[in-house]
């Protein structure tokens, strides 16, 4: 039987410490962006632990406008916004968003003087989405409206189908005033409804038509609800993303007469069962990874499963022959 000396004995503990150091934990390899802007972080920088990657909460918090304020005696980190309450705690699994729990796959921990932990259930939590890109080793963190947070009202629930818009209902010819529920809604994050919007945008209606373009112009629209407007060329695709990243909601008139995709002459890709003039109204509320957006309609309820999202190019296709440009909406 072989014994060892105990430098020996010392020597192997070091090599199994040093091993099973290498294999949990890496640091300095890993970048994290929002919007594309790289965060520069101060001290300890993102590390891979047990397969997961663990970054600095406050600085990426803090770039996303949170308070991240320490609690030492409870071990715990509050992080509030103006929607969000999230606190976490050292060392343990669950973390809570406005008081629900929710489970993350590895504790937040403090390396250093650092709160380490694993984003993507936290930021998706609270709305924002999160991608990993193995070959620039980037965590990539898109600020723009995320699908479970976007609101969508559909033209004809039995809730305000029957609401009057000028000599029509609202199921008929107010999805200009619906999308505008919609826009000012998952803006605001809280729900303002179309029975509400439909008669105060009547003062925007059009005999015969349905609404006037103006309500989205109009300065009237932004004072009362709240926004603030610009207008996207349909052609300017590196400011449509952008604006999008960057959580914003563009609306735009669509028209089957105009689209390829147009069946018997009345439908397109966005438009089902057109309205008095045959347009429709169309919200773009987010982007996908690869550069495609999502589209609602208030009349369309099946595009809400698309999520691999359309071309921009093919957006195109579909918007009113009239209309060259998108309507850009953020929060005052």
């Amino acid at each position: 039987m072989r014994l060892f000396t105990p430098l020996s004995l010392a020597f192997i503990v070091l090599l199994i410490i040093a091993g099973i150091t290498s294999s949990r934990a890496a640091y300095g390899e890993i970048n994290v962006t929002i919007n594309g802007r790289q965060i520069n972080f101060a001290e300890q920088g993102p590390g891979i632990i047990d397969g997961r990657t663990l970054v600095p909460v406050r600085e990426v918090f803090e770039q996303l406008n949170f308070t991240v304020e320490w609690h030492g005696g409870a071990r715990q980190v509050f992080m509030q916004s103006d929607r969000y309450t999230v606190v976490l705690i050292i060392g343990r699994n669950t973390f809570y968003i406005n008081g629900v729990p929710h489970f993350l796959e590895v504790p937040a921990q403090i390396i250093g003087d650092t709160t380490m932990v694993p984003l993507r259930a936290i930021l998706e939590g609270v709305g924002y989405r999160i991608n990993w890109h193995s070959r620039a080793r980037t965590v990539q963190i898109n600020t723009g409206i995320s699908p479970r947070n976007f609101v969508f009202f559909y033209q004809r629930d039995d809730r305000w189908a029957d609401v009057p818009f000028g000599s029509f209902t609202t199921a008929r010819g107010a999805c200009g005033p619906v999308a505008l529920a919609m826009v000012v809604s998952t803006l605001q994050g809280e729900n303002v409804y179309p029975c509400y919007v439909v008669p105060w945008a009547s003062r925007f209606y059009v005999d015969g038509i349905g609404a006037a373009h103006s309500l989205f112009t109009s300065e009237v629209t932004h004072e009362h609800f709240g926004l603030t407007y610009r207008a996207i060329r349909i052609t300017d695709d590196a400011e449509i993303l952008e604006a999008l990243r960057s959580g914003a909601l563009l609306v735009t008139s669509v028209q089957a007469a105009n689209s390829p995709n147009a069946r018997y002459g009345a439908e397109g890709l966005f438009v089902i069962d057109p309205e008095a003039g045959g347009g429709h109204i169309a919200v773009i509320y987010g982007v996908t990874e690869s550069g495609n957006v999502l589209v609602a309609s208030p009349r369309h309820t099946a595009l809400l499963y698309n999520m691999e999202g359309w071309p921009m190019a093919t957006v195109r296709t579909e918007i009113h022959s009239g209309v060259g440009q998108f309507w850009a909406f953020t929060l005052e």
